[in-house]
């Protein structure tokens, strides 16, 4: 059994072109003076007392921080540092763990001191959506771009603390609030190019996503080795511990096997695997043999839903240039891989409304519902971008 292991191991390994162990996934020293890790932090450490109760959104406080709602010489001070930290981050290329990374692994974005992090950026795009509110769309863009960019470097740079859905939603928030923009009036000209660069690398997400997963396995792997209670568990029946970190091994080349094919077409292959592994649970003897079964990561976590939302900005930012609302894709000037539904390999739908054009997908059902993007459910919902209403909703069509 352990010859199979370390059999799969190594067929990973090339098939995936990553190494076997976290520690040689760990990026070397970077000086602190190119490291844009350095000043992320000190710019996180100057917000950190007005995150509330330092929990896991942010507070009003934080926000009015941001916002420049206090008057006073020194919070003005601040607010300039904290600006020109975050300009700092964003010119940077390097970025690196400013604290060396030890067994056991902390692989969370919500674990300290990446917290703070977090809620930094995630308070900067709730004020690039104020100050759109307030009038002043260029300064709203070029902020909510620079927390795409600074977002993307430190998860290019960290995958390790990679949270699946937590970083599709924090980007498409921003996609989000860029879209209304977008509809609401013109930006500088040089905002449409920067806008139509970042999507273009948004649209490259799932290369990072199957650097997380894997690096997901292999700490689920490690956790035999440093966990005590796994240790013990296994005291008895050593060698069948080997079965169960194949199980994981084989499980997760799946998933990355799916990764950059289009989702209609591995929608079934990944259901099945799934289910493979809640029948292992639910069965006595499965949940004896591999009581990891459960723990492996959702497959659910993908980024067509990231790719489709990018590539209907690019579209709806490309007629915002140009002023033509109504005009056909072909006619944008746009790659044609820009053009294509990451989910079924198919052209983006556009239909129109009264209020503009709803750019969709056909969601992760396969189908396409018209252009609905809001529901309680996957089933029946497209992915895309539509006219906003005044209640700051998406309009979907009718």
């Amino acid at each position: 059994m352990e010859r199979r292991l370390a059999a799969a191991m190594k067929r990973a390994e090339v098939e995936f072109g990553l190494p076997n162990s976290i520690e040689a996934m760990l990026p070397g020293p970077v000086a602190a003076e190119r490291n844009a890790a350095a000043p992320l932090d000190e710019a996180a450490g100057i917000v950190r007392p007005y995150f509330r109760n330092f929990g896991f959104a942010p507070s009003r406080d934080l926000v009015g921080f941001c916002l420049q709602a206090d008057p006073s010489l020194g919070r003005r001070l601040l607010i300039e540092e904290v600006n020109r930290l975050l300009d700092e981050v964003d010119h940077r290329k390097e970025f690196a763990p400013i604290d060396p990374i030890r067994r056991p692994w902390v692989l969370q974005p919500t674990s300290a001191p990446h917290r703070p992090r977090l809620l930094l950026l995630e308070s900067e795009a709730i004020v690039g959506r104020q100050l759109a509110s307030d009038g002043k769309p260029n300064e709203a863009a070029r902020r909510l771009l620079r927390v795409l960019r600074i977002n993307r470097k430190w998860t290019a740079g960290e995958p390790w603390f990679g949270d699946f859905a937590g970083d599709v939603n924090r980007r498409g928030v921003v996609i989000e609030e860029l879209n209304r923009i977008l509809r609401t009036g013109r930006i500088e000209s040089a905002l449409y190019d920067a806008i139509d660069r970042e999507m273009e690398e948004q649209d490259r997400c799932q290369e990072l996503f199957v650097r997380q997963y894997y690096i997901e396995m292999l700490k689920r792997l490690d956790d035999f080795e440093i966990n005590p209670n796994r240790r013990q568990a296994w005291w008895l029946i050593g060698p069948l511990a080997a079965n169960d970190r194949l199980l994981i091994v084989e499980w997760y080349a799946r998933i990355m096997r799916c990764i950059p094919r289009p989702y209609a077409e591995v929608k079934d292959e990944l259901e099945a695997a799934d289910a493979e592994l809640r029948a292992i649970s639910n069965h006595r003897l499965g949940r004896f043999l591999h009581p990891d079964a459960m723990g492996v990561t959702s497959k659910s976590y993908r980024g067509d839903w990231l790719q489709a939302e990018a590539r209907c900005l690019r579209i709806i930012n490309a007629m915002a240039k140009s002023g033509r609302w109504e005009a056909e894709l072909d006619t944008l000037g746009l790659p044609n891989e820009a053009l294509v539904d990451p989910v079924n390999r198919q052209r983006l739908h556009v239909k129109k409304t009264p209020t503009g054009p709803i750019v969709y997908s056909v969601g992760l059902d396969r189908k396409d519902n018209g252009g609905t993007l809001e529901g309680n459910t996957i089933d029946g919902l497209d992915i895309g971008l539509g006219p906003v209403s005044a209640k700051g909703t998406k309009q979907t069509a009718k």
